[in-house]
């Protein structure tokens, strides 16, 4: 395992300040120390400004983080989506299971990184959220799904009972057994 990264040993409004940067993804690492020498520089000293080599590993580590995240997110949301219109299917299951293990993954990533930015939290929680709506939605869909059917097989039966010569009451007990899942 390698060593902590220098980054991680800075003071922490330099290190959120390096964090921010890195997130934006707007400037290059010259930019960056740059930037930190000159916000930080009177206050920290040579201490506030790590060397480029340790600042790059730790850009190249977080973007690779963050892509995590952020694929964990985009397959959370197109999953969603497919979940919620086909959330009887056997497959469904399977791909809500599998996204669940995928931000658990991701989560677990997250938590092995001594500082965890907000907005990483914030992207695994919205993850889990759409994970959890999918279910719900999945759940619904099938309730209605079997409502639909035990109406249509009571509506036949009644149907049927009357056409057989079967009283009306009858008929209608019928039909009340099966929309309660009785048996008749």
């Amino acid at each position: 395992m390698g060593r902590r990264s220098s980054i991680k040993s800075l003071p922490e409004p330099v290190r959120a300040a390096i964090d921010a940067e890195i997130r934006a993804d707007r400037l290059t690492l010259d930019q960056i120390l740059e930037q930190i020498q000159d916000a930080f520089g009177e206050q920290y000293g040579d201490d506030a400004t790590p060397s480029r080599a340790a600042l790059g590993r730790y850009r190249k580590s977080e973007r690779e983080r963050m892509q995590d995240v952020i694929q964990a997110e985009d397959t959370a949301r197109v999953w969603a989506s497919e979940l919620g219109n086909k959330p009887q299917s056997q497959m469904g299951k399977v791909l809500q299971q599998l996204l669940t293990t995928l931000a658990w993954k991701s989560t677990q990533k997250a938590l092995d990184a001594d500082d965890v930015p907000t907005d990483e939290i914030a992207k695994l929680a919205r993850a889990y959220r759409a994970v959890e709506e999918a279910g719900q939605i999945s759940d619904k869909r099938e309730r209605e799904l079997r409502a639909e059917e035990r109406e249509a097989a009571a509506e036949q039966a009644e149907t049927v009972a009357r056409s057989s010569g079967m009283s009306a009451t009858s008929a209608a007990e019928l039909r009340r057994k099966i929309l309660m899942g009785e048996s008749a």
